[in-house]
């Protein structure tokens, strides 16, 4: 999801695996407003410890990061597949 390799996923990267993403939906989860989402967003949004899973040393898109980011659309209640289906 996180095409460009920046380490966060903006509004564009996750429409283009998600087109049903609304701005309402994404802005829910980019507290600070920035248009990106962060690893510390996604997973203060799941009632996480920000944090938590940064100890690994993986990008957002690789990973558990990458589960964080599915459980967080399916919270929103969107159909994902990441296996490129």
């Amino acid at each position: 999801m996180d095409t460009n390799d920046d380490g966060v996923i903006s509004y564009e990267e996750a429409r283009a695996d998600h087109p049903d993403l609304t701005e309402e939906d994404f802005a829910e989860i980019d507290t600070n407003d920035d248009g990106v989402w962060s690893r510390d967003e996604l997973e203060t949004y799941l009632g996480l410890t920000p944090g938590c899973f940064s100890c690994n040393g993986d990008d957002i898109s690789g990973g558990t990061v990458a589960a964080i980011i599915a459980i967080v659309l399916a919270v929103l209640g969107l159909f994902f597949c990441f296996s490129g289906c």
